[in-house]
């Protein structure tokens, strides 16, 4: 991962301003991820779904339903979708109770942006292996991946939320 990324990792919320750096790296689709995205069935759906897609590439999480999302963003995810944006508005107010949609429109995101979820024996044994090789304590690392039967070798760091 791009050392400038991680400023971006775990934001809450979408920044107030967008910059078109921002804006191209994170929200701008390929044809095959507005194919995928157009698969949903109404307008402000797909625009959910892109707007998913982009938070996830940007922040590593899903995005929180409650917070207001800037003009700007709803008028460039409409120009890619051919679809006309809300002038203001929360994914909240898309969704109206649907909690079950917003969340398969969250897991479709993560598909869609090649993301997944791992689990919590994962996220340890990741943390002590990678961990290990930088801790003052290296003798560690031998007996932790050992102890997890796992070699450094056969393990290549992934990106995941």
């Amino acid at each position: 991962m791009e050392s400038w990324r991680t400023g971006y990792l775990g934001i809450r919320q979408v920044p107030r301003d967008l910059s078109e750096f921002e804006l191209n790296t994170f929200f701008t689709f390929s044809k095959q991820e507005i194919a995928l995205i157009e698969t949903r069935r109404s307008e402000l759906y797909r625009l959910a779904v892109a707007l998913h897609v982009g938070f996830i590439r940007m922040s590593g999480r899903s995005l929180d339903s409650y917070r207001q999302i800037p003009a700007m963003l709803w008028r460039h995810l409409g120009r890619q979708l051919h679809v006309q944006p809300p002038d203001l508005g929360t994914l909240r107010s898309i969704y109206d109770g649907r909690f079950d949609t917003l969340s398969d429109h969250r897991r479709f995101a993560q598909i869609i942006a090649n993301f997944r979820t791992i689990s919590e024996h994962q996220r340890t044994t990741d943390w002590l292996e990678f961990g290990s090789r930088t801790h003052p304590s290296r003798a560690l690392r031998p007996f932790l991946c050992e102890q997890f039967d796992r070699t450094p070798e056969s393990r290549t760091p992934t990106f995941c939320i």
